[in-house]
């Protein structure tokens, strides 16, 4: 209990702790919405040090009342230094005799009994209302990929750990802005030849205008808690990101028609339909398609795309669409790793590689058909454990770092 809790009860025995000199009587601690000269000369509650001495004493003289036996402790040393008993408790007749150093063997013996196994839980495969679900495909196959557990806390438990406070805008809020401005951008620039006749000013005009209607879809509340200078650089920051990628893509070569953005489509894996996102699909000279995932971040390696089972499966997954596609690539914006990297029939630009035997580092996969059996196969095991209802802890070297559910695998007994 705390000390106002103990008001008007009574008890056979008291213990009260963190009677040192440093917590007894408390420090005083003004109400921050009022004038602190105001507080002092008025003697409000806990404005000064007069009236926390004597509110400590009544308590005291209260807790008395309250026990027929009193008992009162505190920790001796702080940071290698000697803390003297609260003078409130100066004339205590103080206990006799030393504490005893030995460990109570009662703890050793607990100890013993504690497992060092992770939690461990039985298949529980889906039911035919799960499996009518749509689950956010990328996602749900990266964590089974990552670890088994990860995907059942997060999907099937709902396990979302809350996120946390964060100064200005979150990465995920970033990232959406870049999507939308782009949303709208390739919106008006329908191919690459009304991009290469936007001249400099007209450009420049309809960056700002797409920057700005992507962070119009942030909610007042947001744009407040933010802050307007928060705002002013995150659109500096839009507009030169984007100015520059999309001064990269009219070097292009070749031509390419926006065929689609934003697009929804759905696929189905061991008996699963997966649902995703895509961010755009070019259709290039000869009637070409190259599905476009971007990164505003660092480009990833693609030869995750080839692990077994792949371990960034989007990418991979749209690969599997139909009609299939003939390259895919992620397009990164970030200045200094600029251009796409991805696969395809051909090297249509610049970082879409035609050697798949090179870049999956496997010689059985020679081009896009062998590839696209490749990712059936792996990515439809792992939808399938996932239906199965696995769910051990087998984490990966990185599927820790961003989980947060350590409680409930306990990962740290499992490492032990």
């Amino acid at each position: 209990l705390g000390p106002l809790e103990t008001t008007g009860l009574a008890f056979d025995a008291m213990w009260v702790v963190g009677m040192s000199a440093l917590q007894w009587p408390p420090a005083p601690r003004p109400n921050p919405y009022l004038p602190r000269n105001l507080q002092r000369r008025l003697r409000m509650p806990h404005a000064v040090v007069e009236w926390e001495r004597e509110a400590a004493v009544r308590r005291l003289a209260r807790w008395r009342h309250s026990a027929r036996d009193l008992h009162a402790s505190f920790v001796d040393r702080q940071d290698e230094s000697r803390v003297p008993v609260s003078p409130l408790l100066r004339n205590w007749e103080q206990a006799s005799g030393k504490a005893s150093e030995e460990i109570d063997q009662r703890w050793l013996a607990q100890r013993e009994h504690i497992t060092k196994t992770p939690i461990s839980l039985a298949e529980v495969p889906l039911g035919s209302a799960e499996r009518a679900r749509k689950h956010v495909a990328a996602g749900m196959l990266q964590e089974m990929a990552a670890c088994p557990f990860q995907a059942f806390a997060s999907r099937r438990l709902l396990a979302t750990p809350r996120q946390g406070p964060v100064s200005g805008l979150s990465p995920g809020e970033r990232g959406a802005l870049v999507h939308d401005a782009l949303y709208r951008i390739f919106g008006v620039i329908v191919d690459s030849a009304a991009l290469r006749e936007q001249d400099p000013p007209a450009l420049t005009a309809l960056i700002t205008e797409a920057v700005t209607g992507a962070l119009g879809t942030l909610s007042d509340e947001r744009r407040e808690l933010v802050g307007p200078a928060v705002l002013q650089l995150e659109t500096a920051r839009l507009a030169g990101l984007l100015g520059s990628w999309l001064d990269y893509e009219k070097q292009r070569p070749g031509s390419f028609t926006i065929a689609e953005r934003e697009a929804t489509r759905e696929i189905s894996l061991a008996g699963l339909t997966l649902r995703m996102r895509l961010d755009r699909v070019d259709k290039l000279h000869g009637g070409a398609r190259m599905i476009i995932d971007y990164k505003s971040g660092r480009g990833e390696s693609i030869s995750r795309w080839f692990s077994s089972p792949p371990s960034r499966p989007q990418l991979p997954l749209y690969g599997l669409l139909e009609p299939p596609a003939d390259a895919i690539a992620y397009a990164t914006l970030a200045p200094g790793d600029q251009g796409f990297k991805g696969v395809g029939a051909e090297s249509f630009v610049a970082g879409v590689s035609d050697d798949l035997a090179k870049t999956s580092r496997n010689p059985d996969i020679a081009g896009m058909n062998e590839a696209r059996t490749f990712w059936r196969e792996s990515l439809a095991g792992v939808a399938q454990d996932f239906a199965a209802g696995r769910a051990d802890v087998d984490p990966s070297t990185e599927a820790c770092r961003y989980c947060a559910r350590h409680a409930l695998c306990r990962i740290a007994e499992h490492l032990e």
